[in-house]
């Protein structure tokens, strides 16, 4: 919750207003160390910011190359260093991988709300406090116009045995107008390198020319050739002459079609379209984008390369994302795909790059496992092949129940060609006796298969090798294993794949491909800051460093679930290898039985997604964290989105069907057959770990696709959330209100783009006008301590047990009125509450909690932008007292004093508890709302102090470091508390003695 970090000082300022006390604001810290006088943590001033990247590009440019005109980006940089006293100042620390002389590194720097309003305000100084040269780059605003995170990017030494530190100095502002978004350098004062210029020239329509330490790189703007010219500087004199010609004639980007055997690839039209997302003095990152072409100029699928060039480093960054955003005209077409006849709308038979390098006498490099290098002298073309299989098991698994398992072990691995061996380290390279080319492939063998070759012609990247037969239909299940097919393939339209590069360009002498490919493979973050940093900003929320107050939760997470399930060496459930499947979670069980073959699924990332990996690293620093984060992020923002307009299953408003463009989940429950889904559950909705991880790195093809899923439920808010409400109101979970909600607001943290608040301000106003309308409250009632005659489980009326209670737990009868005006306002449920009897409409607690914890998060949002509760009073006075009056009624309705647990549904008709992680923050911010002011009803509020209760105990229960247990299948999702915010706000309240003694019920 932005700049609400909760102190124990702000907790007691809340009882105080509450008791005639004043109207407590808050007191703000500097964030980092050494901070100076912190700014206010109450309600933003100013104006909502600038958005902090655009689309498509309005500037100047030459052909098709055009600037990101709305794009935080600079022809000219500005340049400078900031004087006078640092208001803060930002530790940022290497990460210990390897030794290298200048590797490409980039963070983002959190920034509390005021804080930067002029990127000038920024220098990046050594631990010796000289200035070292980068360039900032903004990522977001707070809605003051303040900056909210800036990228910083420079090249740095990395050390295998220590750390290097840097700091951010941030010094006052000393700017009275406003700023454009603009990349800014802080110029070294150490002794500098040769001058080049700018890493980057628009020379001619016909070139543009880019320079790094030692190579110089030219790209055609006329077509997609991946690399156009490239030269290295042999005798480092710092110019290129044709001696040093490297690469001539351009590479290409390829794919053959399955179905007709025609070769697609990037040369065959001009239709490419070059955009400078950022340029300064020390990186410049470029996007191309267009189509790959047929012989006869037919299109099939786009292309999205990204280059980063780097002026002070001999490494060129690229991705290649393939996206197949054909429209899918009717999702409902796709749904038989195990029938055995279904054809596949995508089937691509090889994919991959062509970049022609050329070396007299060279000799040929591929890296093997553990460090091994296999070379020769290259004379004829060299391949190295890269193969895996994952065994899935028709028998193995939980006796007795409906789980299928994994044979042991669940993966293998192999390559062979110019070496065999299991898991090769995806680099290949050519070199004579002065320079040195190596190519690397991120996650080579985990994406199994893969293929890398070497010929005097140059060097080619296999991306999907062709099988000997490839199929154009799904495999019909039969056998004891479930076959996919043997291509690069695709479901449903839609879908994408992004692989990540790496170009070494260097003289002989400073190459160590082994070296480089170990830094590149590695999941974490190579340059970082602190937790405490991190969570002190506001930027990620109200969220607070790990400490004891959530250490036994913290514990069990790591040796409870990732300890056990997480298998990096031969894989498991939780650890999928493969194209497809990298990334993912295998849900236990099997979704389906076709032809008698046991199908299994996958998770989609549900629940709540990689956010909450992401966010335990932001609490944590621990790398590990990160690394799930991110490889989760990754499959999911390409095969678990789709990128296209989708048609056949949603409705407007008029019942056409509708599309509402790229970016709907492909999340229709916890078991996704082979990654797909007709449409999105609203209540399975998330938005994986982009938001954080985009405030982390300022990766942009992370923001593209966060954007798409944005926008996609922008455009379907007014159809899924009208105001006035349809009549009658349908609904079935609160959850399917509350997660689209987390999605638009998780998205307008990270971006600060109003639209997406807009939207979400949408929902909570459908909310309120659906809670009131009243209702019958009907459900199942039974006498105290009775049991339920199925099961024997103990079950409870929930009023004087004098009252008539009904045993009969398949019949619902009435216990009231849903009517806000008398405190029991709900959102009535129709035709009938989840899981629940035929006619109940009450609550299930654990689908409301995160409901109402966005309630909460939608109002602290608010306060940050400057007018709009003088604007939106009613609206914010009702989405508080719906807040409230729902928490009354999970707490009445929900809980069970005899078990102490709130049930599943509140009908009992499933006693299993419903669990309690979604719902304790819910409860605590619910409690903190209620004291801050007194109520004019408060008699309505009859549970309020089990409220804190309840929660006090979950949270000294989860204090303790114990074992709890363990499992082998990864995370369900609901492990993790939502949000992991909760024991920062009881860790205030327990500092300033304000947590009741409870045993709760």
């Amino acid at each position: 919750m932005q700049m609400r970090n909760i102190t124990a000082a702000v907790a007691l300022a809340l009882l105080a207003a509450c008791s005639g006390g004043g109207s407590g604001d808050g007191s703000g810290n500097g964030s980092g160390v050494d901070a100076g006088s912190g700014e206010g943590a109450g309600s933003g001033a100013g104006s909502a910011g600038d958005t902090s990247l655009g689309g498509a590009g309005t500037g100047s440019g030459e052909g098709n190359v055009t600037i990101d005109g709305t794009a935080p980006e600079l022809i000219e940089p500005l340049v400078g260093a900031a004087t006078g006293k640092p208001l803060a100042r930002i530790p940022l620390t290497t990460a210990r991988v390897a030794d290298h002389p200048a590797w490409p590194l980039k963070t983002g720097i959190p920034l509390a709300m005021g804080q930067v309003e002029d990127l000038s305000q920024l220098t990046l100084r050594d631990a010796d406090e000289h200035v070292v040269a980068a360039q900032f780059r903004p990522l977001a605003r707070w809605a003051d116009g303040s900056y909210k995170s800036v990228l910083v990017s420079l090249s740095s030494p990395l050390k295998a045995a220590d750390s290097l530190a840097y700091v951010v100095d941030v010094a006052e502002s000393t700017s009275t107008a406003d700023t454009a978004d603009t990349a800014v350098a802080s110029t070294s004062d150490a002794a500098a390198e040769p001058e080049r210029g700018a890493p980057v020239a628009v020379t001619s329509a016909e070139q543009l020319v880019f320079h790094t330490r030692a190579s110089r790189i030219a790209l055609d703007p006329n077509r997609m050739s991946l690399f156009d010219t490239v030269w290295i500087d042999r005798n480092a004199d710092g110019t290129f002459d044709s001696s040093e010609r490297v690469l001539d004639g351009g590479g290409e980007i390829y794919l053959v079609d399955a179905h007709d055997g025609d070769r697609h690839d990037s040369l065959v039209s001009s239709d490419v379209s070059y955009v400078i997302e950022e340029q300064g003095s020390e990186v410049t990152r470029v996007r191309a984008t267009g189509y790959l072409h047929d012989a006869a100029g037919e299109p099939l699928t786009r292309y999205i390369v990204r280059y980063g060039f780097h002026r002070r480093s001999d490494l060129v960054e690229f991705e290649y994302t393939l996206v197949d955003d054909r429209e899918e005209a009717n999702v409902r077409a796709h749904e038989m795909f195990l029938d055995g006849d279904y054809l596949l709308p995508l089937s691509v038979a090889e994919y991959g790059l062509s970049l022609p390098f050329s070396l007299d006498g060279a000799a040929y490099r591929f890296g093997g496992e553990h460090g091994a290098v296999h070379e020769g002298a290259l004379t004829v073309r060299e391949t190295l092949l890269q193969e895996g299989k994952m065994h899935h098991s028709q028998d193995s698994g939980k006796p007795g129940s409906n789980y299928a398992g994994l044979e042991e072990p669940p993966f293998t691995f192999s390559f062979s060609g110019v070496a065999s061996g299991e898991k090769a380290a995806g680099w290949v390279g050519i070199a004579d006796d002065e320079v040195s080319i190596s190519l690397h492939v991120k996650e080579f063998w985990q994406q199994f298969p893969k293929a890398l070759a070497a010929a005097p012609e140059g060097i080619d990247v296999v991306l999907h090798p062709r099988p000997e037969a490839p199929d154009t239909r799904y495999p019909a299940p039969a056998g004891a294993d479930f076959e996919r097919p043997n291509t690069f393939y695709a479901i449903r339209p839609g879908q994408a794949k992004t692989y990540r590069f790496l170009l070494s360009l260097s003289n002989a002498d400073d190459a160590d491909p082994v070296r480089d490919n170990t830094i590149f493979q590695a999941h974490a973050p190579l340059l970082h800051t602190d937790p405490g940093v991190l969570v002190s900003s506001g930027v990620f929320g109200d969220v607070a460093e790990a400490s004891a107050a959530s250490a036994g939760y913290d514990e069990y997470l790591l040796a409870g679930i990732v300890d056990t399930s997480f298998d990096v060496d031969k894989g498991s459930y939780a650890q999928q290898y493969g194209w497809r499947d990298y990334g993912d979670r295998m849900r236990p069980g099997w979704a389906n039985v076709v032809n008698g073959t046991k199908v299994p699924s996958y998770y989609n990332d549900t629940h709540v997604g990689a956010n909450g990996f992401v966010l335990q690293y932001i609490r944590t620093g621990d790398p590990v964290w990160w690394a799930l984060g991110e490889i989760a992020s990754n499959h999911w923002m390409d095969i678990d989105v789709s990128h296209s307009n989708r048609l056949g299953y949603w409705s407007d408003a008029n019942h056409e069907l509708a599309g509402f463009g790229p970016g709907e989940g492909l999340m229709i429950k916890h078991e996704n057959i082979d990654h797909t889904a007709r449409n999105i559950h609203p209540g399975h909705a998330h938005i994986s770990g982009l938001p954080y991880r985009y405030l982390l790195t300022g990766d942009l093809r992370t923001l593209e696709v966060m954007r798409e899923v944005g926008d996609w439920w922008v455009n379907a808010t007014d159809v899924m959330f009208p105001t006035p409400l349809q009549d009658p109101h349908y609904a079935e979970a609160e959850r399917d209100y509350g997660w689209p909600l987390y999605v638009l607001l998780q998205v307008y943290r990270a971006t600060g783009e109003q639209r997406y608040f807009d939207a979400a301000q949408q929902i909570v106003a459908h909310l309120v006008a659906w809670w009131k309308v009243p209702s019958e409250h009907r459900t199942v009632r039974f006498v105290p301590g009775s049991g339920d005659p199925a099961t024997g489980i103990h079950v409870h009326c929930f009023d004087a047990p004098s009252e008539p209670c009904n045993d009969d737990y398949t019949v619902s009868q009435s216990v009231g009125l849903n009517q806000y005006e008398h405190g029991t306002g709900w959102w009535g449920m129709y035709p009938k509450q989840g899981n629940g009897c035929s006619d109940c409409n009450g609550s299930n607690p654990w689908m409301a909690g995160p409901l109402i914890s966005m309630l909460h998060e939608f109002i602290a949002e608010a306060g940050l932008i400057e007018g709009y509760a003088e604007a939106h009073r009613a609206l914010l006075d009702d989405a508080a007292e719906m807040a409230l009056q729902t928490t009354e009624y999970i707490v009445r309705y929900g809980w069970d004093p005899i078990e102490g647990e709130f049930m599943y549904s509140e009908d009992r008709s499933n006693h299993d508890p419903g669990g309690i992680t979604q719902i304790v923050n819910a409860l605590t911010e619910s409690w903190l709302l209620l004291q801050r002011a007194t109520r004019s009803n408060p008699e309505w509020y009859t549970t309020s102090d089990r409220w804190i209760e309840i929660a006090t105990d979950y949270y000294r229960n989860w204090r303790e470091v114990r074992w709890r247990g363990s499992t082998a299948f990864g995370f369900y999702g609901y492990e993790m508390v939502f949000p992991i915010d909760f024991f920062h706000t009881m860790q205030a309240l327990d500092d300033a003695g304000l947590l009741p003694d409870s045993e709760t019920p």
